[in-house]
């Protein structure tokens, strides 16, 4: 499966002032659920922009991806120590009860085994440490664009109860319908000012991302 991802999938990827902004939105939404975070996996980090993110903030940031092309990249933009794995198989290299934070990015519609993939997070979580994933929503009544590696698509009630198979509790699932304003990508970009902020829908079937949110807690 690593073959799938390596330079011509990660050439398209550029660090420009909208990806700067969604990733800084992403870590405000990790705060308002863990306000003392120091130290944070990013699971598929791809060419590391989160945890580039994260490394100004002071985290003590750790990535790991399938891709021998993205770890050896994101060594650019990021301090974090990398490690080349498939996370749908391979245990995680951290001890029980090692980061406040672990994050899946862009991950779960590709895993074709994601219990395993929550399972170790779940795992290498702190007590009382929080989990956030962004996957596309496969109950969005709005057609979205066909993607090869993406085999795991699901809506928000498969999801739960994955979370919930893995242990995590206080699970929280928001759908996403863009990360901006103006709504448009080319537009932003065309104008060169805009609003980066993730949009909120209350009903998940217009949403084209699912944001999801789960808790290590006593109760599981």
């Amino acid at each position: 499966m690593s073959e799938l991802y390596n330079e011509e999938y990660f050439a398209p990827r550029k660090l420009d002032k909208e990806v700067e902004g969604i990733q800084r939105c992403l870590l405000e939404q990790i705060r308002k659920r863990h306000s003392n975070v120091k130290v944070l996996l990013d699971v598929g980090c791809a060419l590391g922009f989160f945890c580039r993110t994260c490394d100004f903030e002071g985290i003590e940031t750790f990535g790991v991806d399938i891709s021998k092309y993205a770890i050896q990249n994101a060594q650019k933009y990021t301090k974090a120590r990398l490690y080349c794995l498939d996370v749908s198989n391979d245990i995680l290299p951290f001890e029980d009860c090692f980061f406040d934070v672990v994050t899946l990015f862009a991950v779960l519609e590709h895993l074709p085994n994601p219990a395993h993939a929550l399972s170790e997070a779940y795992r290498v979580l702190n007590d009382n440490g929080c989990f956030y994933a962004v996957t596309p929503n496969g109950g969005c009544i709005r057609k979205q664009s066909f993607n090869l590696r993406h085999i795991n698509v699901h809506d928000k009630n498969y999801w739960q109860n994955k979370l919930k198979q893995a242990g995590f509790g206080e699970i929280s699932i928001k759908a996403c319908i863009g990360y901006g304003f103006p709504p448009f990508s080319h537009l932003r970009a065309a104008i060169g000012k805009f609003i980066i902020k993730p949009i909120f829908f209350p009903i998940h079937c217009f949403g084209y991302d699912l944001h999801i949110f789960g808790r290590k807690t006593n109760q599981g």
